[in-house]
């Protein structure tokens, strides 16, 4: 039953795709969005073949697990299944909710509870098998990688080739943002945030574009909150940039360090907690941190000093960690000759920049500060190198796009004629 169910999902998804053009939006062949489907598709399987056979299922497991919980209370409860779907989440216990929540692991992670609670629709049409799930998961989290392919090839369409790989053939994104968890959710949800607030801005405003956006950041400070926090300075010198582009690197720097200031400046006066915050979620990877990938965690203390100090540190152990110099296990070293491949590749693309002096647009810029920023905060909070090469997964797709928009394209003869046959 399993199986054929399976089959069944798996052809009616690719009908949809090819035959009824479901992503005809994205402005893509059908056929070439079938294949990138399948692409991640099968990422996610190898995903969830590798956490089965090395972690006893991982978090996947939990996440299906949870899923199926709350999905059972339809039935059980209906009640206790729409409080749980549609309230916010209480830090106390209620009676009628107490049944239910003290079985699901996640119930306090409120990033993790908003992928119990997609599993649970998706079981509705899946029964709990987790690789129809698998299915639906592949076709929510293609839509966010297709905004971020489709927004910035309305600005730059002769490089929608490179947009492609950029965003699909990058190893440590597709893997980590194709397995059921926050990663690909994440993604997707920064992806969304961008095509629907730039339709909103550039043609019409839509109600249904503002609910998005909404749900979009909300999604995102449940999670990592910082992912949307990092974003505000750098969209904020890019519309300054906009409309006033002169010294435009200097705008950048101006914002990003403003905020830096004013964060530590609020913080120090009104005392938030923001930077309590910082540290627990430090001690937290190093309280549940296991195996041999643990670093020494970083001297970070309530002193703003502290952060400023342990930069070039943190943004180190973020980019070249692991590197095939300093590894715990094969799966390390694997990652890590991956890794040094792709920032060959990147330094490779640089070059050629300096080379052929080809000028920095107002969204790289944006790509290079957001990135950077984010691998920054993830190697001040993560010493544990197993979770940094899966919290760094979104920062690389903007790191990744940097390097494509900075390039001259036409050096490539590949990508003239992957236009013609895309018909791009």
């Amino acid at each position: 039953m399993s199986i054929a169910l399976f089959v069944f999902y798996a052809l009616l998804f690719s009908i949809l795709i090819y035959k009824y053009g479901m992503y005809n939006y994205f402005e893509l062949p059908s056929g070439f969005v079938l294949l990138l489907f399948w692409i991640k598709v099968l990422a996610a399987c190898l995903y969830i073949f590798i956490h089965q056979l090395y972690y006893a299922g991982g978090d996947i497991a939990a996440f299906q697990r949870d899923g199926c919980i709350l999905y059972g209370c339809l039935f059980k409860s209906p009640t206790v299944f729409f409080k749980i779907m549609l309230l916010p989440r209480l830090d106390f216990l209620q009676t009628d909710l107490y049944d239910t929540i003290r079985h699901l692991r996640f119930w306090y992670d409120n990033g993790s509870l908003l992928i119990i609670k997609l599993l649970a629709i998706f079981n509705l049409f899946s029964f709990c098998n987790i690789w129809i799930n698998t299915l639906f998961f592949e076709l929510f989290t293609l839509t966010g990688f297709l905004s971020l392919y489709k927004i910035f090839g309305n600005y730059f369409p002769e490089k929608k080739p490179l947009l492609l790989l950029a965003l699909f053939a990058i190893p440590s994104t597709l893997f980590w943002s194709s397995g059921i968890g926050k990663d690909g959710f994440n993604l997707t949800c920064i992806g969304l945030f961008f095509l629907c607030l730039n339709d909103i801005i550039t043609k019409q405003f839509s109600l249904l574009k503002a609910i998005i956006i909404i749900g979009a950041i909300f999604s995102l400070l449940a999670d990592r909150g910082y992912e949307i926090m990092l974003m505000i300075p750098g969209l904020i010198a890019l519309y300054w940039v906009y409309n006033k582009p002169q010294n435009r690197l200097i705008k950048y720097i101006t914002c990003y360090s403003a905020a830096a200031i004013l964060f530590f400046l609020v913080e120090q006066q009104l005392n938030f907690g923001f930077l309590n915050f910082i540290l627990q979620k430090q001690s937290q990877f190093v309280i549940h941190g296991l195996g041999t990938s643990m670093l020494r965690p970083l001297m970070l203390t309530a002193d703003w000093k502290s952060f400023f100090i342990t930069i070039p540190h943190a943004l180190y152990r973020a980019l070249f960690r692991p590197n095939v110099f300093q590894f715990s296990s094969i799966h390390e070293l694997i990652y890590a000759l991956v890794h040094s491949l792709y920032l060959l590749m990147c330094i490779t693309l640089a070059w050629m920049h300096i080379l052929f002096r080809k000028k920095i647009s107002n969204l790289a810029l944006f790509c290079i500060f957001y990135s950077v920023s984010m691998l920054i905060f993830i190697g001040w909070i993560v010493p544990n190198v197993g979770a940094m090469v899966r919290y760094t997964s979104c920062a690389y797709a903007f790191f990744t796009l940097f390097f494509v928009l900075i390039v001259d394209e036409s050096k490539f003869a590949f990508v003239k004629k992957m236009q013609l046959f895309l018909n791009l």
